[in-house]
């Protein structure tokens, strides 16, 4: 695609989004391309209506280490919640990445001593994040809970009681 280009699909992608008002996808070939194309678009409605959606930018063995600017890029993008029609722009290798479910995404939260959460809305966030509820923490992603207390192994080692977090949720705070 030539710099041309871009600019004719982003007029035609604005004055299609003006007329019609209604929520544009718009699949670029790669992520270069959608990046250009949501900047020239930019020049023609309000940049706010805008959501690029960027590739994760990994190594093709390397699943897990996207850089955090895009996770929290695509988080609140995925999280976005919005009745106003807008433009999404994409790559075509996004369309084949499998994501997990909505709740997945909902859970992205802090935590912090103090702070104030039931003790099921807790559960409810490790499940969504794959981790098993057991009787006995052994393992990574598995936690238990015995009245107000949460015991979540998070990284496995020989001796797995020296990599694990206890949560006190007594009075339904941490």
């Amino acid at each position: 695609m030539l710099q041309t280009d871009s600019h004719i699909i982003a007029a035609s992608l604005a004055e299609v989004f003006i007329t019609e008002n209604k929520s544009i996808c718009y699949v670029a070939a790669n992520n270069a391309e959608a990046r250009i194309i949501s900047h020239e678009l930019s020049l023609y409605i309000n940049p706010g209506l805008i959501n690029f959606f960027p590739e994760r930018e990994i190594l093709p063995y390397d699943h897990f280490s996207s850089p955090e600017s895009i996770i929290k890029d695509r988080f609140k993008i995925l999280n976005k919640v919005d009745d106003m029609p807008n433009i999404l722009i994409t790559s075509s290798k996004n369309l084949f990445e499998r994501f997990p479910s909505k709740s997945f995404f909902r859970s992205l939260q802090s935590f912090n001593v103090g702070d104030s959460i039931a003790l099921d809305s807790f559960k409810k966030i490790l499940i969504d994040n794959h981790f098993l509820n057991t009787d006995r923490v052994d393992n990574i992603n598995r936690f238990s809970s015995r009245g107000g207390v949460l015991d979540i192994c998070l990284l496995y080692t020989s001796d797995a009681a020296d990599e694990g977090l206890g949560v006190d949720l007594g009075g339904r705070r941490i």
